[in-house]
């Protein structure tokens, strides 16, 4: 889990310069653009559903879980919420 949100941030990071790149003609850039944002939601899902299924298993409170949630939505938040909630977690990883 704490790995899957570092992923996510990562994959934002990609996007976001992807888009950057694109924004200065890059050539080529299109088409890589297309399959970061593919991957980043793809990803988003999977840290989503993954964070309903320790919810589910009481692993994380019902108060993490939705923290985790709202964290999803703020840009870089996964890595933030990884470093103040799910590091309290050792059995998550």
């Amino acid at each position: 889990m704490r790995t899957m949100a570092w992923v996510q941030g990562v994959a934002l990071v990609l996007v976001v310069s992807l888009v950057v790149m694109f924004n200065l003609g890059v050539a080529g850039v299109e088409r890589v653009m297309m399959l970061a944002w593919l991957a980043h939601g793809v990803l988003f899902l999977v840290y989503i559903a993954m964070l309903g299924w320790a919810m589910g298993r009481k692993v994380l409170s019902t108060r993490e879980s939705w923290i985790g949630f709202i964290a999803a939505m703020i840009p870089l938040g996964s890595l933030i919420y990884e470093r103040k909630v799910l590091r309290q977690h050792p059995y998550l990883k």
